[in-house]
């Protein structure tokens, strides 16, 4: 069966029912077996026979596969919580998404959304937003996305050197890194002893 003929009879508000014939009954077991990976495709199997999420599928095909209807509240941002932390290596985190509807009510989707590590050296992130850093110091993200809406969750793992005797910032760009520095435990480097023309030092000035 082709999915964009099942696109095109939910958009015209078609409903898909076991009991209307052959051609559902085969659409349905396609729908449910490529999900569970018993059918292989490219998406690969995305829900297991038994849990939550595979009998919500279950429940939405039984009651016709009915897309939102007119009024409906609808997702219009998600926040992931924390946004932004410093944690130790090898330290674990639990992220909560939620999800603002359209009518102003809030919903928690943290078993819904979908994670992805930015850097799998510096953290792995499970199905169920749990954050589990390695051994290495750094920077990363983790996005996180429902239907269409994104959030990001930044960790850091600095390297815990102290930070002293930093010269006094010059600039906005100085305090920034500065203060990452600071939160990342590393050491200004030595100044290096070369010397530049006049052109150069007329540069800098300028952009000091």
């Amino acid at each position: 069966m082709c999915l964009c003929w099942l696109r095109d009879r939910l958009l015209a508000g078609r409903i898909l029912l076991a009991e209307d014939g052959v051609d559902n009954q085969r659409l349905i077991s396609l729908l449910l077996r490529k999900a569970t990976g018993e059918m292989p495709h490219g998406g690969g199997a995305r829900l297991e026979r038994g849990t939550a999420d595979y009998q919500t599928l279950v429940n939405w095909i039984a009651q016709g596969a009915r897309g939102i209807q007119a009024g409906e509240p609808v997702v219009t941002k998600i926040e992931v919580s924390p946004a932004e932390v410093v944690l130790a290596r090898g330290a674990e985190q639990q992220l909560t998404v939620t999800a603002h509807l359209s009518n102003g009510t809030q919903r928690d989707i943290t078993s819904l959304a979908c994670y992805d590590s930015g850097s799998k050296d510096l953290a792995e992130v499970d199905a169920g937003g749990h954050v589990h850093l390695g051994q290495l110091t750094g920077d990363v993200a983790v996005m996180v996305r429902f239907q269409e809406h994104v959030a990001v969750f930044r960790a850091t793992a600095p390297l815990g050197a102290p930070v002293e005797n930093l010269p006094a910032p010059r600039n906005y760009i100085d305090e920034l890194v500065f203060a990452k520095l600071k939160a990342m435990g590393l050491t200004i480097s030595l100044e290096v002893g070369y010397r530049l023309s006049p052109r150069g030092e007329e540069l800098l000035r300028r952009l000091g």
